[in-house]
């Protein structure tokens, strides 16, 4: 039987699309991508706002064009890139999930920042000791490769902001290979 987070249409914040959008803009004026669905085009035509919700699957559609034509469909690529966006938006409009002198802390908190990107999904932290925090994500078993690097780039931007220059991180459990949960760990 399906969940009620199934049964619901999947939307995405627009701050997830502020950065995607431009970088595809260009892209394709440099080389063109092919042919997209008409709500992927208006994503790509359409002024995004941060605070507005979009639907999810035109959003889906981006990462892939992005992770095949820009990231060479590598997961490392799409974790670096990830990192590099998740700074640059940490750093910006999200400073508040970050916490000065504490990478725990922020890492913890990107637990409280996933409801505010996406009406869908679960995400659990536990601080597994001083110097690593374990992320559970639920309720998004179709997650595509290049969104669970990019997702895990964000908790390992979150880390380095937070005071811990040199964490990094690493995927333990891919939906996109087998299973329906997403697990990520951050080392400081």
């Amino acid at each position: 039987m399906a969940t009620s987070d199934e049964q619901q249409p999947r939307y995405a914040k627009g701050a997830n699309l502020s950065q995607l959008v431009p970088l595809l803009r260009k892209r394709r004026k440099v080389r063109p991508f092919g042919p997209l669905s008409p709500g992927a085009e208006r994503l790509l035509e359409e002024r995004i706002l941060d605070h507005l919700w979009y639907p999810h699957a035109p959003f889906v559609e981006l990462l892939r064009v992005m992770y095949r034509e820009i990231l060479g469909s590598n997961e490392a690529n799409a974790l670096s890139m990830g990192i590099a966006g998740g700074k640059v938006a940490l750093q910006g409009a999200h400073k508040a999930f970050v916490i000065a002198n504490d990478p725990i802390g922020s890492t913890m908190a990107m637990r409280h920042s996933w409801r505010a990107y996406f009406n869908f999904g679960d995400l659990k932290a536990v601080r597994d000791s001083d110097q690593q925090v374990t992320l559970t994500l639920t309720g998004y078993p179709d997650v595509l490769a290049v969104h669970g690097g990019l997702i895990a780039g964000w908790a390992i931007a979150a880390a380095q902001l937070g005071g811990a220059p040199a964490a990094s991180g690493e995927i333990l459990e891919k939906p996109w290979v087998s299973g329906a949960r997403m697990v990520y760990r951050v080392q400081l």
